[in-house]
């Protein structure tokens, strides 16, 4: 079956289609580039696109300009274009994925380019040697793609990524096959017709990597864009707009299935002094210190959150009586009212006071356990009166 593809395929027309569909490609990551300017990646990947759509293109014109030069030079840089084309857009993964090491990779990169249009001028004239040199790099490009884009995924992240993996695994698999070829001695000087597999694995790669990879760029973008709806923007918590949201799905349960969970109104006492005497900077950090420390309180299936302000909640489904919630309360407190590093000379002392109520025995919707533990919280603040504190 393999073999009646090769001999349906033709060579000259999956050239020019690959090329048009490349520049295509390339039109398409400079659009998504200029959609996430802070993503790196697609203007690598569009430069990757566009080399080999215009290596493919220059095969074909350039000799027939009446220039002899271009002529004798378009083969070999049209051959490199595929390797090259492949490395920046592992460099454009290594980007997207965060890997480090940025400057040491620039420099590489022109070294490698030059070994790259070396071994195709090797190449040029006999198949089998061009083969033999350059398609087991493309095929380890191509699986350290896939490999780096799997990366530290999983769920929705990891199917989309395996898109674009699975493509280059596809094309990994057909330049392979023609390096066995190659060093089996079934390629002499003229193109072997594996190549044809091999330019339609590549027609069939650039749409679908395309497409996996501008969804993996709006699955990025999309939960950025719910992580600063959702989130405080200083301290990182959960926002009241998802406290609310999640109350509501507690409270809108059956009554045959719900739980008892509890609200915590924390308030960080003095905060207003700090921003007057030591300034807004301390103020914020002190809102940060305290939003680790509840981070680190709470359970997993908990949501902390800051309303607004100096004031916090909490909202925890590991409270059974009202002596768990104390429990908790002390647990919270031990947490905070205690000295954080501000600077190397100067640490914080952070007092807060805390109200709680109960669901149900306190209140049956999100007002009235607000209001009731907003009532406790006031009473403690007027008892304590302790204030945070630069020491």
């Amino acid at each position: 079956m393999l073999e009646q593809l090769i001999v349906v395929l033709d060579l000259a027309t999956l050239e020019i289609a690959l090329g048009a569909t490349s520049l295509i490609c390339c039109v398409t990551m400079l659009i998504v580039w200029r959609m996430n300017a802070s993503e790196k990646g697609p203007a690598f990947w569009a430069g990757g696109a566009f080399i080999g759509g215009a290596g493919l293109f220059a095969h074909f014109f350039l000799p027939t300009t009446g220039f002899s030069l271009i002529g004798q030079y378009s083969y070999p840089l049209f051959i490199a274009s595929f390797p090259l084309g492949l490395l920046l857009v592992l460099e454009g993964i290594f980007r997207f994925q965060g890997i480090g090491g940025e400057a040491k990779r620039a420099l590489a990169l022109p070294v490698i380019a030059g070994a790259f249009l070396f071994t195709s001028s090797l190449g040029a004239d006999n198949a089998a040697v061009r083969y033999m040199l350059n398609d087991p790099i493309m095929v380890l490009i191509l699986l350290l793609i896939a490999c780096v884009l799997m990366r530290g995924t999983h769920g929705l992240e990891r199917a989309i990524h395996a898109i674009p993996s699975f493509c280059c695994a596809s094309l990994a698999a057909a330049l392979a096959f023609r390096c066995a070829n190659a060093f089996a001695g079934a390629v002499g000087n003229a193109v072997h017709p594996s190549s044809n597999l091999v330019y339609f694995a590549f027609l069939l790669w650039v749409p679908g990597w395309t497409c996996g990879l501008c969804m993996a760029v709006m699955f990025r973008a999309r939960r950025f864009i719910l992580k600063i709806a959702d989130h405080d923007s200083l301290t990182g918590l959960a926002n009241r707009r998802k406290f609310d949201r999640t109350a509501d799905l507690l409270l809108g349960r059956k009554s045959s299935v719900r739980k008892k969970f509890a609200l915590l109104l924390i308030d960080l006492n003095g905060l207003k002094q700090l921003n007057d005497l030591h300034g807004h900077a301390t103020g914020d950090r002190a809102l940060v210190l305290m939003s680790r420390a509840l981070e680190h309180t709470v359970g997993p299936e908990d949501i902390a959150a800051r309303f607004g302000g100096d004031e916090f909640v909490v909202l925890t489904r590991a409270v059974k009586d009202r002596e768990d919630l104390e429990r908790l309360e002390r647990t919270i407190r031990d947490s905070v009212e205690r000295e954080h590093e501000l600077d190397e000379e100067r640490k914080l002392l952070l007092r807060m006071s805390i109200g709680s109520a109960l669901f149900p025995e306190d209140g049956r919707n999100t007002g009235e356990l607000l209001y009731i533990a907003d009532q406790r919280m006031y009473r403690e603040k007027q008892t304590r009166r302790s204030l945070s504190k630069v020491v």
